[in-house]
């Protein structure tokens, strides 16, 4: 009978007390829906016009599908700038690639990721994730 202010009190405690972890959790996706990451076997052109990656990579297959999901704009992940030449080199960073879609598309990413993944001319395709700090509210 001594235990039961115990269980009572700590019921009590349980019941009222805020943790804010999971009151204020608010659902969100994993990954930025507006843009996706690709790695290719192949360098992408640049245009001598603006300095930018052009749309139109000359692979056939890539084009067809940056056409088809609405790419808006590629854009190279990393640049040497005053890095290791030998290890931009090696680690082949020059073909990571950010893909930026037009707002009206209205694909749905997995589905275009599936689709960048199964053609021969990508290493590979994955979504940005969105990363957090371990203090986000």
């Amino acid at each position: 009978m001594k235990i039961f202010p115990y269980i009572l009190f700590f019921t009590v405690l349980v019941f009222f007390s805020s943790d804010s972890a999971t009151n204020e959790f608010v659902e969100k996706s994993q990954f930025a829906n507006d843009k996706f990451i690709i790695k290719s076997k192949f360098d992408f052109s640049v245009s001598e016009a603006t300095g930018n990656i052009s749309l139109i990579t000359g692979i056939k297959s890539i084009d067809e599908k940056n056409q088809k999901y609405r790419i808006k704009k590629v854009k190279q992940i990393f640049r040497l700038n005053n890095g290791n030449p030998g290890i931009y080199r090696n680690l082949e960073m020059s073909r990571y690639y950010l893909l930026y879609l037009d707002s009206e598309n209205k694909s749905d990413i997995s589905d275009m990721i599936n689709d960048y993944s199964a053609d021969l001319n990508i290493e590979f395709c994955e979504p940005d994730f969105i990363g957090t700090s371990a203090g986000e509210k």
